[in-house]
């Protein structure tokens, strides 16, 4: 008699939750100011970046140097 005012459990399934900072998630995409890319150039380690990037990893990074 009692199991009637029971919630019933539901069949929705649970979200995983993404890694976000800022907005930025996996897949999503941002632009960099190509003038700031090209003031940098001459001190980037890399060369011939694009504007719009595309993130497709997530991860850690320790930048101390202990």
């Amino acid at each position: 008699m009692f199991s009637l005012f029971k919630k019933k459990a539901s069949n929705k399934e649970t979200k995983i939750q993404i890694p976000e900072i800022m907005g930025l998630r996996m897949g999503c995409s941002f632009e960099i100011d190509s003038l700031h890319l090209r003031l940098l150039d001459a001190h980037l380690v890399t060369s011939g970046i694009n504007s719009t990037q595309i993130i497709e990893a997530v991860g850690h990074v320790n930048l101390r140097s202990d």
